[in-house]
């Protein structure tokens, strides 16, 4: 399993746009075969601040998911809502039940 953090801080004006594109984006992720969880969330004391939580099968899965179509159009488009720039982390699970 790869699992995926994304800090994303976003501009006032463009959180609207940004949850759209997100959305979309998601839609299409998980219809990837080697994506398990795809989700957004909104820090509770910063409305501008978002989580990409994203679960892979495998760090090939992520890779793979980064070539596609739907994810390169959204990774040029949402450049544009972002205030500033990004933090992603990337975790393996120490306990797998």
């Amino acid at each position: 399993m790869h699992i995926v953090h994304v800090d994303i801080r976003v501009k006032p004006e463009s959180v609207p746009r940004f949850l759209d594109l997100v959305a979309t984006n998601r839609i299409h992720s998980l219809r990837e075969p080697g994506i398990i969880a795809f989700d957004l969330y909104r820090d509770a004391a910063d409305p501008h601040l978002f989580l990409l939580f994203e679960v892979y099968r495998s760090p090939e899965d992520h890779e793979e998911h980064r070539k596609t179509t739907h994810f390169l159009e959204f990774r040029s488009q949402v450049q544009d809502c972002v205030d500033g720039t990004y933090e992603v982390r990337r975790f393996t699970p120490m306990f797998e039940d």
